[in-house]
């Protein structure tokens, strides 16, 4: 059991190196963003405040909500399975770790001081969930039992990944949906940035 934890514990870290790779890469591009990138987190940002005080829910607002929160630890979970899926995992999070960075960086070209704040409640709490997710599902036990059996029978780490991956996941939904658009606008009205 000692062995499996180092070897997990290795993985996590290397994929870790990955993902902070993707950062630094994320904020150099996100430097020399142009203006329309601006102009396009303006309105997003806009929207969402403005879908606050709409208060209508439609279903593919529920629908881009999980999507966006369980992308990259269905991806995971997938590349978990197949037996080149190590390497695809470095490039996943590499990719995941570029998107936020250059999001946040982004942010912070149109805001100035405020854009971390903005950036922070837009796209914080969702890498917060998806990263806790997507190290549960990364590295896979090497043990003898195949990674498909031990989703399906009761007591297997698998599934109790799984499960608290669906609770994080649903609770960043509920999240997204009704709090997140909330605190955009506040952050817009408090800052004077609407």
């Amino acid at each position: 059991m000692r062995d499996i934890r180092k070897e997990e514990e290795k993985r996590i870290l290397f994929l870790a190196f990955f993902f902070l790779c993707g950062v630094v890469m994320g904020q150099v591009l996100a430097a020399g963003a142009p203006e329309s990138v601006s102009e396009e987190l303006r309105r997003y940002i806009t929207e969402r405040g403005q879908s606050a005080l709409a208060g209508n829910i439609k279903i593919y607002t529920i629908f881009a909500a999980f999507s966006a929160y369980a992308r990259y630890p269905a991806m995971a979970a997938i590349l978990g399975m197949i037996p080149a899926g190590g390497l695809f995992l470095c490039v996943l999070i590499a990719a995941y770790g570029f998107t936020l960075s250059f999001s946040i960086g982004a942010f912070v070209n149109t805001w100035g001081e405020y854009g971390v704040m903005i950036g922070a409640a837009a796209v914080g709490f969702r890498c917060l969930i998806t990263l806790i997710c997507f190290f549960l599902f990364a590295p896979p036990f090497p043990d003898s039992e195949p990674f498909p059996r031990r989703l399906i029978f009761p007591g297997g780490i698998w599934r109790r990944r799984a499960f608290l991956c669906m609770i994080l996941i649903l609770t960043g939904v509920c999240a997204e949906i009704f709090l997140i658009p909330r605190l955009l606008r506040w952050i817009m009205i408090n800052c004077h940035i609407a």
